[in-house]
């Protein structure tokens, strides 16, 4: 099957032109089940699949075989019964203890993909390694296909053998017949992995970024035609703001306030039988804010102060208030406490939380760019000199709590009556 390729689609900034190409889908063989052996430099594994996704085969991988001679870029297609199975073909065998579910994936296992792409570099010769995984369903649920380049061909000139730039030419890697032959993912991802650098665009422009995961795009879009290339991690593009580039400038997409969760400041007990207790307690608590670019990365600890300067800078413009990143509350709160009662002190701070994008110039080429576009931003922190909320919550004791609290026999027990008790508070 021979189908003439379109233009890859423009960015934001000037994307280095693709040539048109011919396409061509290599699809396994009838019978719809086979045997293959898989495998670099480990035992040989038998593993059954299928030419396209089933419900006994919903996991896929799509590899790329690279470009011939004759400028047809060439993929194949193969499904398996679990997502551990199709990682492990897509990184030529190299990981074989992914998770079964996409949901249960690590940082250490994204680490072992990526380092894996690195040693089948290492290794030369035929090139396997994975590039994305997409899901039809949120949380790296429902069936999934994973893009696996496995550059065969002998000629050096059209061998791509990774996202990354080589020899200064960006040329990505089209998928321009997949979204043809199998609907099934065509306008149905919900959720994404990338690995090894790569990033990826659809036909409308919108772009996944390299060594990332999202567990809900209801926004993507047609990923009936896919582009990989090169390209920065969302931690990359955000330490680069106002530090290497022209200009950097965030806009702010919109504002939330919730509570947070109930904090326990104080608790308190009143271990008498007889008497009301009322105590007064000067409380304190330190909120803190944290930035969320694909995983949470608290603030303080491997943001990039340049970028954040730039978010206080545009959320003081747009809503006229000066933005927080820890706050610290203090107060008196006095607790009235029956007999054989416990109380405590417990507060919910207010945060703010505002969503938008970077907008990024570069006066030189970054990643042969010099538009970049890092979206989902969110920024959250403490509502500045907000009181939040407080609550004092109590109930009587348990013969339990009483025994382990005030270190003195229950008064229900006949070795301790409730007179007795009384005395050995009045003395």
């Amino acid at each position: 099957m021979r189908l003439t390729a379109g233009r890859t689609p423009q960015h934001l900034g000037a994307r280095p032109r693709t040539p048109r190409r011919l396409g061509r889908l290599v699809v396994a063989a009838a019978p719809a089940f086979l045997a293959v052996v898989i495998g670099i430099g480990n035992p040989a594994v038998a593993q059954t699949t299928s030419s396209s996704p089933t419900s006994a085969t919903p996991h896929c991988v799509a590899s790329y075989l690279g470009t011939a001679n004759t400028m047809f870029p060439e993929w194949s297609l193969s499904c398996f019964a679990t997502l551990r199975d199709s990682v492990r073909v897509a990184t030529g065998g190299r990981v074989t203890d992914a998770p079964l579910n996409g949901a249960d994936f690590t940082d250490q296992t994204m680490a072992k993909i990526n380092a894996a792409g690195d040693a089948t570099l290492a290794a030369g010769g035929s090139n396997v390694m994975l590039l994305a995984t997409i899901f039809t369903g949120a949380n790296f649920t429902g069936k999934s296909l994973s893009f696996s380049n496995r550059s065969t061909v002998s000629n050096p000139l059209w061998r791509v053998k990774t996202c990354r730039i080589e020899g200064g030419i960006q040329i990505p890697i089209d998928t321009f017949l997949l979204g043809f032959l199998h609907q099934d993912f065509n306008s149905t991802t919900k959720s994404f992995r990338t690995f090894n650098g790569c990033m990826i665009q659809n036909d409308s422009g919108r772009e996944w970024y390299a060594n990332d995961y999202m567990s809900s795009t209801a926004d993507w879009g047609s990923t009936g035609r896919l582009y990989f290339f090169a390209g920065p991690t969302r931690q990359q593009l955000f330490d680069k703001c106002n530090n290497g580039t022209s200009s950097c400038t965030f806009q702010v997409k919109g504002k939330q306030e919730s509570y947070k969760g109930y904090t326990q400041l104080v608790k308190a007990h009143n271990c008498s039988s007889t008497n009301t207790l009322n105590e007064s307690y000067s409380v304190s608590q330190t909120t803190g804010g944290s930035v969320t670019l694909t995983n949470e990365v608290h603030v303080g600890a491997s943001v990039n102060i340049n970028g954040l300067a730039e978010f206080e800078a545009s959320y003081k413009r747009a809503f006229g208030q000066t933005w927080a990143w820890q706050d610290t509350h203090t107060r008196t709160t006095t607790i009235n406490l029956n007999p054989l009662h416990w109380g405590a002190i417990e507060r919910s701070p207010k945060l703010q939380t505002v969503e938008g994008s970077f907008d990024l110039t570069f006066s030189n080429n970054f990643y042969d760019r010099k538009q970049w576009h890092l979206a989902d931003f969110k920024g959250t922190g403490p509502v500045p000199s907000d009181a939040g909320i407080t609550r004092t919550p109590g109930e009587k004791f348990t013969k339990e709590e009483y025994e382990a609290e005030c270190d003195r026999p229950w008064p229900g027990d006949s070795v301790a009556p409730a007179a007795a008790v009384a005395a050995a508070d009045a003395a």
